[in-house]
């Protein structure tokens, strides 16, 4: 089941998403999320070299501090650290420590069901924004990692966190045709 969403603008400016769904329930929501909480879920390029992503010369210039400066640029309760001896604890934006290397390598839908509920820890907290950047090392066909097991992630995060603003990023060093799928299956 998907839904579609249209953005509509109100007499006083204010953005809400309309949304109806397949049995034509229909839903209004605030356009615009505050986000407190996020997960970050990725391989090599949110996690590598000492902590730090995306081949970063220290954590705080990977795109992980960076969103997450953003993010706490437009509400101060969200709270990250990038340098792993700062991290105490009160963080309401976190890097999945069991995500990188691991997903991109399963092959089957079992595999996949199997691995889900590790992502548990993290969506169990409902975070306010999922950020998923993979793509880059998958040994996985491509038809079968786009559109099933992206699929089944996307799903998964959707059931757990419904409210969730979930961003998918990445193949930065792939295929056209991963590109392509993860678009199509992202747009679906």
């Amino acid at each position: 089941e998907n839904d579609y969403t249209t953005l509509i603008k109100s007499p006083n400016g204010t953005i809400y998403k309309i949304r109806v769904d397949n049995s034509g329930v229909l839903s209004a929501s605030s356009g615009v999320k505050e986000i407190g909480s996020a997960v970050f879920f990725g391989n090599s390029l949110l996690v590598s070299n000492g902590g730090s992503g995306m081949c970063a010369s220290s954590p705080e210039y990977d795109y992980f501090a960076r969103v997450c400066a953003f993010l706490h640029s437009k509400n101060s309760a969200l709270v990250y650290h990038v340098w792993t001896d700062e991290i105490d604890g009160t963080e309401t934006a976190i890097k999945a420590q069991n995500f990188a290397g691991v997903f991109e390598d399963l092959t089957t839908v079992a595999a996949v069901e199997a691995f889900l509920p590790t992502l548990d820890v993290y969506l169990d907290e409902d975070p306010d924004y999922i950020s998923i950047q993979l793509g880059d090392n998958s040994s996985q066909d491509v038809e079968f990692f786009t559109k099933t097991s992206l699929a089944m992630l996307l799903d998964y995060c959707h059931t757990k966190c419904p409210d969730a603003l979930i961003v998918v990023m990445g193949a930065w060093y792939t295929t056209q045709s991963m590109i392509s799928g993860m678009a199509e299956t992202v747009a679906s």
